[in-house]
């Protein structure tokens, strides 16, 4: 299994919101998100 392609998303709300999506060369989805807190 191969990272075929990688996506990102932002959503703009109380902070920002990044969603990560990895599409694999078997075509299986992964969903992840991340948020930077600014201290």
């Amino acid at each position: 299994m191969k990272i075929k392609d990688i996506q990102t998303a932002v959503i703009e709300a109380n902070y920002d919101w990044t969603i990560i999506k990895v599409i694999t060369d078997d075509d299986a989805v992964g969903y992840r998100e991340a948020f930077f807190l600014r201290v």
